[in-house]
């Protein structure tokens, strides 16, 4: 794995294009941004498994795959790949171990058109970001795999939280100031200018009343105004005519 920079796409992944994309993103040092409302996943790392000095082998192609959220809940693995993941602990027999359980599992999105790597023979390696997550220690870090009979296998991280206490090299780089400023600025979900921004997708949404306000109909709160406005006239001038037949004539 070698990658020096993200480039970017307009459609979605196909099985069929990906042993050639994987191939072009390798020679090019490059990761993938994928396209907006890509199913499952939002950024794809290209691995080669093989002899870099060998003719090039499409199954020894792998990925890493990433997928972010920004929520204030935690996502689950199992709510992305309708598959049971198992955790992997420092005191477990070790993981080969706990792969013997691997069983087969229906509803899998390896069963519909999102999963898109059912040809590949090497292992995924997925990495799940629940950046709007306050998380506790216990939660900060977690590694897993699919109990899944299917190939490939899939290994997941899930982090949670964007700050240094998840994220260690960002003391390390002195820019845990500027990540918290950086989410401070992101994170806002509800508000005037949430909504302005999202107004600016025109067609975020396709119905109509999402692209024009919502005129109320207030004819009947100007109508009370005006009935107070006149009101207040009545009695100023039922209060000028007061003064002037109390005055004394001339």
């Amino acid at each position: 794995m070698n990658f020096t920079h993200f480039v970017a796409t307009t459609e979605h992944l196909s099985p069929s294009i990906f042993p050639d994309l994987c191939h072009d993103l390798l020679c090019r040092n490059a990761a993938l941004q994928l396209c907006e409302n890509q199913a499952t996943y939002d950024q794809l790392i290209p691995i080669y498994f093989g002899d870099d000095q060998k003719p090039f082998d499409p199954l020894q192609c792998g990925v890493v795959l990433i997928q972010n959220k920004n929520q204030k809940r935690a996502t689950s693995l199992h709510s992305i790949f309708k598959e049971q993941f198992v955790a992997v602990r420092p005191e477990a027999d070790g993981p080969s171990k706990q792969l013997k359980t691997r069983k087969a599992t229906k509803g899998s999105i390896r069963e519909g058109p999102y999963f898109v790597f059912n040809n590949m023979a090497n292992p995924i390696l997925f990495l799940l970001f629940d950046t709007g997550v306050r998380a506790i220690k216990s939660t900060i870090l977690e590694v897993s795999h699919s109990i899944s009979d299917k190939e490939p296998q899939v290994w997941a991280v899930h982090s949670r939280g964007h700050t240094s206490e998840t994220f260690g090299y960002l003391k390390k780089m002195d820019s845990a100031r500027n990540a918290k400023a950086f989410f401070a600025s992101v994170m806002e979900n509800v508000g005037i200018y949430a909504d302005i921004a999202r107004e600016n997708v025109g067609f975020g949404k396709l119905a109509r009343q999402f692209r024009y306000a919502k005129i109320e109909d207030d004819t009947k709160e100007v109508d009370e105004g005006e009935k107070d406005i006149a009101l207040d006239i009545e009695k100023l001038e039922d209060i000028a005519g007061d003064r002037d037949t109390s005055m004394p004539d001339a």
